[in-house]
């Protein structure tokens, strides 16, 4: 029961996305509205600047915000991408919905993964070789969180790579904020060097255009995660 709990805890990053998507959606703040700034919003939650900036991210890239450098960050006008990451209430997770989540992302994303095969550009494969690179140097300091972070960025890139807006929204709603605690459930220290890999295997299949390949490698992949994390409920 311990380990189930340890899976509803929310971090200060997913609460703070929580109050600022409250604040766009009861102000109600207009399309093209500025926003607080970063120095607002951390006297507003209590929280750091790195903190209130891993939160700013992540709407962006829900797209209900649009941060621009050195002007502020601005309302979006609803898209398909923010109306359905938006479906999904930020809450606190049971097993079974966990593992829904899971089924549902083997599904969608062995079928990204496809499309994303026939679709990726060249700086498609750099962004991906950088994640690897990224969970290649976090696996040889044994550091998981880092690691979790670094692929489920390597997922992302490969949701990108397809260039299916509908697609990209069921990936937004399925790794939603206050879903990351699923990712990093799967990995243990002794697992990273393997699973780097396989990560350097999905790559390869992208790189050489594989639908088919990719596809049952992607699935492979999330089913294994799936197994493990069914393991620690």
């Amino acid at each position: 029961m311990e380990k189930a709990r340890k899976i509803d805890k929310k971090t200060k990053c997913d609460l703070v996305t929580e109050g600022i998507l409250r604040m766009i959606t009861d102000e109600p703040y207009r399309p093209g509205s500025l926003l607080p700034t970063e120095a607002e919003f951390c006297q507003i939650f209590s929280v750091s600047r790195v903190t209130v900036r891993e939160s700013l991210k992540r709407l962006a890239n829900m797209g209900v915000i649009s941060i621009c450098q050195g002007e502020g960050t601005y309302v979006n006008e609803l898209t398909i991408p923010s109306l359905l990451q938006n479906t999904l209430p930020l809450r606190k997770l049971t097993s079974d919905s966990a593992d829904a989540i899971l089924d549902a992302r083997i599904c969608i994303e062995s079928g990204i993964a496809k499309m994303a095969a026939r679709n990726r550009t060249t700086t498609d494969l750099e962004q991906l070789r950088a994640c690897l690179k990224s969970m290649e140097n976090c696996s040889l300091n044994s550091d998981v969180p880092g690691f979790a972070s670094e692929r489920s960025c390597f997922h992302e890139r490969i949701a990108l790579s397809c260039k299916n807006e509908i697609l990209l929204s069921f990936y937004y709603l399925l790794n939603a904020p206050g879903l990351e605690s699923l990712h990093s459930y799967s990995l243990s220290p002794q697992d990273l060097p393997t699973s780097c890999l396989r990560y350097a295997e999905i790559l390869d299949a992208l790189d050489r255009k594989d639908a088919e390949n990719i596809a049952s490698l992607v699935r492979l992949e999330l089913m294994r995660e799936k197994r493990a994390l069914n393991a620690h409920l």
